[in-house]
């Protein structure tokens, strides 16, 4: 429970009470989750080290988490994917779901997942919206995997069939979106500028949005 707390973060778990009870038997009266787990784990390694025999473990623990099998995206692509999740454009913010899928879209086609950093926050997003596959199939083995191990984003794995909720506005937007290209063409700035200023966005904005598309398409290429 200590070593599951730490790999997904206090901020998105805590210890059990039977747990903390476990702790306070030791002599670790805490109601921090932080404290917690680094003053439990210290402990209980401590005491392996010194040959203590610890409690049987009752329950059944996760399986490993399998060995990655597809590339990684270089750290300049998964920062603009980082732009999209922190919505850093106020598109992303309209169309924060749709340029998800784009982006999952396009690693799909390059055969390339996220960084490992970027999976919580990246799972986070995903459980506010309906996955789709190439949103799972960029995630890799580990987001999947660590999707599968917190209950508030096993949701995030049940992709469904059923289409997105969407007003007039959006649909026609993602209609617009699905003809940008994946790929880097010598027109491929010209036509997302035209796109965003079609479903919108002012001449600065749209341009924005074209140079952000067009870097993120060649960096994945790459």
């Amino acid at each position: 429970d200590l070593y599951k707390t730490a790999l997904l973060g206090t901020n998105r778990m805590t210890p059990s009470v039977s747990t903390l009870d476990s702790l306070r038997e030791m002599g670790i009266e805490t109601d921090d989750a932080t404290e917690a787990v680094l003053t439990g784990v210290g402990m209980l390694g401590l005491a392996q080290k010194a040959g203590f025999p610890l409690m049987d473990f009752e329950g059944t623990l996760p399986t490993a988490c399998p060995m990655e099998t597809k590339k990684y995206m270089s750290l300049r692509a998964a920062n603009y994917v980082q732009d999209v999740l922190e919505k850093k454009l106020p598109v992303f913010v309209y169309l924060h779901a749709h340029f998800l899928d784009l982006i999952a879209e396009c690693a799909t086609l390059h055969n390339k997942i996220v960084p490992i950093f970027i999976l919580p926050t990246l799972l986070e997003a995903l459980t506010l919206s309906r996955p789709t596959d190439p949103a799972l199939i960029m995630l890799g083995e580990r987001g999947v995997w660590l999707a599968s191990q917190n209950p508030q984003w096993k949701s995030v794995l049940e992709v469904s069939g059923k289409p997105r909720k969407m007003s007039a506005g959006e649909v026609a937007a993602v209609e617009i979106l699905r003809g940008v290209s994946l790929k880097s063409t010598p027109n491929l700035y010209n036509d997302v500028f035209d796109t965003m200023r079609k479903i919108g966005l002012i001449e600065d904005n749209a341009a924005r949005v074209a140079l952000f598309w067009v870097s993120f398409v060649q960096e994945m290429e790459k």
